[in-house]
């Protein structure tokens, strides 16, 4: 397969500079190959869309689990159908978004019962992380969090490659939102991000002078913890005690004491993302292994409400999302068990529950409680899968930050009257969390 010849890993020096004006070339080899390994590979008999399966192609439950979900999220699939996808990857390489698109055009074609995704994991070995191969058990998640940070450096507009360090205050959040906005585009901007990054704000206060500190944050998923000494939760509360402010004691350096004071903290929402994910901490370490945290994890399918944890100067007032998947994990340990996913099929009209357990499907009834749910997939309520779509491959996403950029100097203070743009757009991250992924994934099925 010299075609696809692997990029060069930490440490390594590339086979093969890429220059500007192949990208369409990885792109195509990678897809054709793909298309071909899957055809040669795969289970065909035709099948109701949004019924295929996807084959344990060697402990790969973890891949398979994270893909159903997110190829049954229209707005997410037909960005990275073969014509669209072509267009949107970069200079850097493209290899990754073929071999995906070819995954997704052909698990959405209703010509298999189940495919193989054997090229596709190869092609993430090769070019992403190199564990993911070697037929062990993995965290799910971990994998999720490679695998949309692939899909963003190929597709990302931006050409700096310099972050930039926040200086904000509380006086004008407007204003502040709005240059964190700019200044992440010049790096980070992707259709990636504009479907899935939501942006915190977290504000510093010193208890001794009440200078403060605010910090933007851009991440593609949102993780809660989960108590250990409850039998039942309710999602909603994980959110509130997510959301709730902290007390830093005698642990921040107040710029203006010059020592370590007292402060509280509080984080909020300031923008919402048109797919949600939220990742539950239902892993903990003990003695070296991942012990699993079963407690009962009550869910809102047909609408969860973020709207009481957006910050009070963010120009939203509606976050409402529908749940349209989850991955669940089977077993009380992380390096044992088995992943499994349920999603909505919104192939057919009344949005259809089905189950995968790698290459078997079954309808099911919506999930609304589980002990083993561990990812919850949410959609933006209004969101028009069509219309988001184009404008996420376009880079003008529904929400963009560009519209935060009627935040001017001419705004005296946040107490003015929310402008939609200060920032109302999905954010474009700061590369500063959820894209490290962690190294838990010594684990065997």
């Amino acid at each position: 397969m010299s075609a696809v010849a692997p990029s060069a890993h930490k440490g390594q020096k590339a086979e093969k500079e890429i220059s500007h004006d192949e990208p369409d070339k990885h792109f195509m080899i990678a897809y054709e190959t793909a298309t071909q390994r899957i055809s040669k590979e795969s289970d065909r008999k035709q099948t109701p869309i949004g019924h295929t399966g996807l084959v344990n192609v060697g402990n790969s439950c973890f891949m398979n689990a994270i893909l159903q979900p997110l190829l049954h999220a229209p707005i997410f699939s037909q960005l990275f159908h073969e014509k669209r996808a072509q267009g949107l990857v970069n200079w850097k390489n493209g290899i990754i978004s073929g071999a995906f698109s070819a995954l997704i055009d052909m698990a959405l074609s209703g010509d298999f019962r189940a495919i193989s995704p054997a090229f596709f994991l190869e092609m993430i070995a090769l070019h992403v992380r190199l564990q993911f191969v070697n037929g062990e058990q993995h965290d799910a998640q971990e994998f999720q969090i490679y695998l949309l940070d692939a899909l963003h450096q190929e597709t990302n507009r931006a050409n700096g490659l310099q972050t930039f360090e926040q200086n904000y205050d509380s006086s004008n959040l407007r204003k502040s939102a709005s240059d964190f906005f700019k200044r992440s585009q010049l790096f980070s901007s992707s259709p990636i991000n504009d479907l899935f990054n939501v942006t915190t704000i977290s504000v510093i206060q010193c208890s001794t002078c009440s200078t403060t500190s605010v910090l933007f944050e851009a991440m593609n998923q949102i993780s809660v913890e989960l108590p250990t000494n409850k039998n039942c939760l309710n999602l909603k509360d994980c959110l509130e005690a997510h959301f709730s402010p902290t007390n830093l004691e005698d642990n921040w350096d107040c710029p203006k004491c010059k020592s370590k004071q007292p402060a509280t903290q509080s984080t909020k929402i300031w923008t919402v993302p048109l797919l949600l994910i939220i990742q539950l901490n239902r892993f903990s370490q003990r003695d070296g292994k991942f012990e699993k945290n079963e407690v009962e994890l009550t869910f809102d399918v047909d609408e969860l409400d973020l709207a009481p944890f957006l910050h009070d100067k963010s120009p939203l007032k509606i976050a409402a999302f529908g749940l349209y998947g989850l991955t669940d994990h089977i077993g009380q340990q992380l390096d044992s068990g088995h992943y499994t996913s349920s999603v909505a099929n919104f192939a057919t009209k009344d949005k259809e529950w089905l189950n995968f357990n790698d290459a078997i499907c079954k309808p099911c009834d919506a999930p609304s409680s589980s002990k083993n749910v561990y990812i919850l997939h949410y959609q933006q309520i209004h969101a028009d899968s069509g219309s988001d779509a184009e404008a996420a491959d376009s880079g003008t996403s529904h929400d963009r930050e560009s519209s935060g950029e009627s935040g001017t100097d001419s705004e005296e203070d946040q107490d003015g009257p929310d402008a939609e743009a200060a920032g109302s757009g999905t954010p474009h991250d700061s590369e500063s969390s959820g894209e490290s992924g962690t190294d838990r994934e010594e684990d065997q099925e």
